[in-house]
């Protein structure tokens, strides 16, 4: 008797053990996973930073620095694609990399490849489409799907096919209203402003002069809204500015210089407030000496050469 409880006894404890081992086993995998997934997390990031380093304008005239980029670009692609390959089902890893993706392109535009740009942004368009087809509900694949959209639209309006622009510029615009009517608490308002501004471009470009006066009719609205609403917040006001600088533009450009001046007027009142308390902020001074050269071009058309010459003086000199 004595024996048989022994033998049960010692059957209870290797079956005990067998579960504790299996939970054992189950929690390291666990963890294992985890830690593979955080580490492939911070090499895309590592790869990230890596690519912003060498974006650097400041490295922009080294030499060889040209060849370095190129490598490094050549080589993170490879780096994407193969995780792509291994990861493909892990939806927090496809984003990052669909993101990756984008801040490659926008490099590649800033190194004067818009081809090659276009090319990394639509990767992270068919990424993030996916992603946002598989969870509708997560706003976040929304948004960023939406700003690709309109990244990939000025490289497209202002480098190769403003066709093409128009049609990933109104793609933006419906993803950023969808997201606004889901009231999800995020202001999209300074985003889908500024994909009108570029809407209104690409019709421009297109000399449907019409449409991009529509444009930068809704893109004004918002821009007006979101500052009546924030009217202390500088980068608010600034993309008022550069909506009301664009509507000029457009008008000009419409044989309209008479309206134009309005707009551009009001553009120059934020100009110059923004300049004046950050006389220092290149950005600020830039768009001052743009919105006082366009209104010259403006006063010129309308026939009035001495406010002309003067408004044109001003803005060439704070370029100097």
């Amino acid at each position: 008797v004595t024996q048989e409880r022994d033998e049960k006894e010692v059957a209870f404890q290797q079956k005990a053990q067998a579960v504790v081992d299996a939970d054992r086993s189950a929690y390291l995998a666990n963890k294992q996973e985890r830690l593979g997934h955080e580490y492939l997390l911070k090499a895309i990031q590592a790869v990230d930073q890596m690519l912003n380093r060498v974006a650097d304008e400041r490295l922009a005239n080294v030499p060889q620095m040209e060849r370095v980029r190129q490598s490094l670009l050549e080589d993170a692609h490879r780096f994407y694609e193969e995780f792509l390959q291994n990861q493909g089902d892990d939806p927090e890893l496809r984003f990052e990399i669909a993101i990756s993706y984008r801040r490659m392109g926008s490099m590649q535009r800033f190194l004067g490849e818009p081809n090659e740009a276009v090319k990394a942004i639509e990767t992270s368009i068919r990424l993030l489409t996916k992603l946002n087809a598989e969870f509708p509900s997560d706003a976040e694949y929304c948004r960023q799907l939406a700003d690709s959209y309109q990244l990939v639209g000025f490289i497209y309006t202002w480098h190769t096919n403003p066709w093409a622009g128009e049609r990933a510029f109104r793609k933006a615009v419906s993803q950023y209203n969808d997201l606004m009517a889901d009231d999800s608490g995020f202001d999209y308002r300074f985003s889908l402003a500024e994909t009108y501004e570029g809407l209104a471009s690409a019709m421009t470009a297109l000399q449907r002069n019409a449409e991009a006066v529509s444009e930068c009719e809704k893109g004004l609205a918002v821009a007006e809204d979101l500052v009546a609403n924030n009217p202390d917040v500088p980068q608010f006001r600034d993309r008022l500015r550069r909506n009301l600088y664009v509507q000029g533009v457009v008008l000009r450009n419409a044989g309209n210089p008479v309206a134009a001046e309005t707009p551009l007027r009001r553009a120059l009142v934020i100009s110059t407030e923004l300049f004046d308390v950050s006389p220092d902020e290149l950005e600020y001074r830039h768009a001052l000496a743009m919105n006082q050269i366009e209104l010259g071009r403006v006063l010129h058309e309308m026939g009035q050469e001495q406010a002309a010459e003067q408004a044109a003086v001003q803005g060439l000199e704070l370029e100097e």
